[in-house]
């Protein structure tokens, strides 16, 4: 818990005084650690999803991509065509900077909002009738190491769909298979 406060003081100043009031852990993942917090601004007041990268996150992706790009030199500058043909040291850039990108929130942030526009609308119309569910990132509360977002409690994960071995559950991983293909379409 340490650390969550931390990286939320060193984000956003005092959030308690700002509305912010941390609950329980709901979820942990590969790059970060993901809580339910009562948010308060005005006289509202709503649960959102508060999410923390673990500690250290950012220096341990540098470390592995400093490794990986020294490796990749060394085997680029052998004298073997078939290995310098690879590009090994463009190829551990590319996949550097999209793993940077994974470890920044409020690229994360940037995203979800292209997606929310991509399925919804520029005005958010069409949010209602989707069967798919993009969380809005909350303005001013998006930094590098912390995002709130809504938080989505109605939603089934996809996950829970593959474990239905039914006949009724084919039909619905099938139904879902169409679903998630027009959304893949969508984002390409």
């Amino acid at each position: 818990w340490h650390y969550t406060h931390s990286s939320l003081s060193e984000s956003f100043g005092d959030y308690n005084q700002k509305g912010l009031d941390m609950h329980d852990v709901i979820g942990c993942g590969s790059a970060a650690q993901v809580y339910r917090a009562k948010l308060k601004e005005d006289e509202n007041e709503r649960w959102v999803a508060v999410k923390v990268l673990h500690p250290r996150m950012t220096w341990l992706v540098e470390r592995d991509m400093w490794l990986m790009d020294t490796v990749a030199k060394l085997l680029h500058s052998l004298p073997l065509d078939f290995i310098q043909m690879a590009n090994l040291p463009r190829a551990a850039s590319n996949f550097g900077n999209n793993l940077r990108q994974q470890t920044d929130l409020s690229h994360e942030a940037a995203n979800l909002h292209e997606f929310r526009q991509n399925f919804y609308g520029k005005n958010g119309r069409k949010e209602e009738s989707s069967l798919i569910l993009f969380p809005q990132p909350i303005q001013g509360w998006v930094s590098h190491d912390v995002m709130l977002e809504d938080l989505v409690e109605d939603a089934t994960p996809i996950a829970e769909f593959l474990k239905d071995e039914s006949e009724q559950g084919l039909a619905i991983r099938k139904e879902l298979g169409s679903i998630l293909l027009r959304a893949f379409l969508k984002m390409v």
